[in-house]
């Protein structure tokens, strides 16, 4: 059981298009998790499928306050900026925000910015994070109900057993 990370990505994708960014940029997950590639695979495959917009800038991150705040350095020296950024999580996210602020930068004035789990911090920064939530409340619940029924049936699924379950985009103040 896990979250539909693509669909995360996706629907992070068809925000910044609704909003009219021209162009953006995506801070990665680490390469090496699977939801990561989900993630940005998404994001990607929506903007070419379904608009002009343009990723202009990606980096490696690690889903960590301190990717973020390596992230921006790199953004910081570019020539030509995204108008809005996607980061893969959001410690990465809070880590970028903060390195920007600090250096002047507005959310979304300047920089539009979502994150991705929808953690509490996004409730309680400033300005509030947009992010792709993940219930993991409901998770925990679709879980627990498919063991008892297996459990109840005797069901056993030798090759295992997939649920993908959906994500939502929370909208806030960054974005």
């Amino acid at each position: 059981m896990t979250f539909d990370a693509y669909m995360g990505g996706s629907i992070v994708a068809d925000h910044f298009v609704e909003k009219e960014y021209p162009s953006v940029g995506f801070i990665e997950g680490p390469s090496n998790k699977p939801g990561a590639q989900y993630r940005k695979n998404g994001f990607i495959d929506t903007l070419k499928n379904t608009s002009d917009v343009k990723v202009i800038w990606s980096n490696k991150g690690n889903y960590s306050i301190e990717s973020g705040i390596k992230a921006f350095n790199n953004f910081e020296g570019l020539s030509a900026k995204p108008r809005a950024i996607f980061a893969a999580d959001d410690a990465t996210a809070v880590g970028f925000m903060e390195s920007a602020r600090e250096r002047g930068y507005k959310f979304p004035e300047d920089i539009a910015l979502a994150g991705y789990d929808d953690l509490p911090i996004c409730e309680y920064h400033f300005p509030k994070i947009t992010s792709v939530r993940t219930n993991f409340n409901k998770l925990a619940n679709v879980v627990f109900n498919v063991l008892e029924e297996q459990s109840n049936e005797h069901i056993t699924h030798e090759r295992g057993l997939v649920s993908m379950l959906p994500v939502e985009l929370v909208v806030r103040q960054s974005s």
